[in-house]
């Protein structure tokens, strides 16, 4: 026997021996969260930008007006009690030929009662928004309860 050590059986007379390939496990696990990322990122924009069109829309002079309007409005402090709350259900804006509409949909209650406001406003863009009529349902039948001798509430 020389001198030397035993060889190893796997050992390579033409080199060093390889490592074990290593596994992608800690890639797929990467591109995993990386993935989960940027949906839950998309998520969180599209929430954002519904979220923040809907803030705008309920915050716009057109909404606040309307607001004011059937706050301020006796007939309907007188049916439904003071304070008044309301709060924007919906609303829609339009213009045709030079003239702007918002259709406002709003939630309103009271002490004694509660119901639905419907308020057309207009606005040519060089004035405020001025209300056309205020329809208000509480359950009992629909009435206008303001009306400028503009359009005809549905």
């Amino acid at each position: 026997m020389s001198g030397f050590p035993p060889q190893n059986p796997s050992y390579s007379s033409f080199g060093a021996e390889q490592p074990p390939a290593k596994s992608s496990k800690k890639l797929w696990i990467a591109l995993g969260v990386g993935c989960f990322g940027l949906i839950v990122l998309g998520v969180v924009a599209v929430v954002g930008l519904i979220g923040g069109g809907w803030y705008m829309m309920s915050n716009s002079e057109a909404v606040t007006a309307a607001k004011t309007a059937v706050e301020v409005n006796e007939q309907i402090q007188q049916e439904l009690g003071t304070p008044l709350t309301t709060s924007l259900a919906s609303v829609q804006f339009n213009t045709e030929e030079g003239v702007n509409t918002a259709n406002v949909h709003l939630a309103v209650s009271g002490p004694i009662a509660k119901g639905t406001a419907w308020v057309l406003l207009t606005s040519t863009g060089k004035e405020k928004w001025g209300i056309a009529w205020i329809r208000l349902d509480t359950g009992h039948g629909s009435r206008v309860v303001r009306s400028e001798d503009t359009p005809t509430p549905p």
